[in-house]
C-alpha cells in the first residue's frame, strides 16, 4: 500500500513539474529588440494582459508581450497629419502622438459608447497623455480634430 501511495506520488510530480516550466511561455504575434549606447530594449505584442509603471520622463508596459490594437473608426478625406495612439488597450491612460508641429490647436474628444463626451483637451507637444484612471473597463472613442474642423476618431479599449 505504501509503494502504491509512493509510485501516485512520483507520477503526479512528474506531471506538474512540465506545468511549472511552462509558465513563462507564449506565442508571440510579433517582436523586436534594440541596443543603443544608452540601453537596449526587446518587446513582443500581442499580451492581453501586462502591468504598466510611469514617471514624469516616460512609461513602460511590462508583460511577455504587449497588447496592441489600433482601430481608426472615421477619418475625413482631407486628413493629412500622421497621428497615432499607445498602448491600445490600456489601463490608466493613453498617449496621443503626433507631428509636434501640428499638435497646437489640435483637440480630442473622449466620448463612451452612447455618444456622452467624457473628457477632452488640447494637444500640446508630440506626445500628450489622456488619463483614463476613473473610467471604467469598457471600449470607448476618442476624436482628434485638427485646425480646419478635420477629424480622426479611434477606438480605444480601456481595461480594469
Amino acid at each position: 500500500m505504501e509503494e502504491v501511495i509512493k509510485t501516485s506520488i512520483l507520477i503526479i510530480i512528474l506531471f506538474l513539474i512540465p506545468l511549472l516550466a511552462l509558465s513563462q511561455e507564449s506565442i508571440n504575434a510579433a517582436g523586436a529588440s534594440a541596443k543603443t549606447a544608452e540601453g537596449s530594449i526587446s518587446f513582443s505584442l500581442g499580451q492581453i494582459g501586462y502591468n504598466s509603471a510611469y514617471s514624469e520622463s516616460g512609461s513602460i508596459n511590462m508583460g511577455v508581450q504587449q497588447a496592441y490594437q489600433v482601430t481608426t473608426v472615421s477619418v475625413d478625406d482631407e486628413w493629412a497629419t500622421d497621428i497615432s495612439l499607445f498602448p491600445n488597450p490600456a489601463i490608466d491612460r493613453i498617449y496621443i502622438n503626433t507631428d509636434p508641429a501640428s499638435a497646437p490647436g489640435m483637440r480630442y474628444q473622449l466620448f463612451d459608447m452612447q455618444g456622452n463626451l467624457l473628457k477632452s483637451g488640447r494637444l500640446e507637444d508630440a506626445v500628450t497623455p489622456v488619463s483614463l484612471g476613473s473610467l471604467a473597463a469598457a471600449t470607448y472613442f476618442i476624436r482628434i480634430t485638427d485646425t480646419n474642423r478635420k477629424s480622426k476618431t479611434f477606438q480605444i479599449i480601456k481595461n480594469k
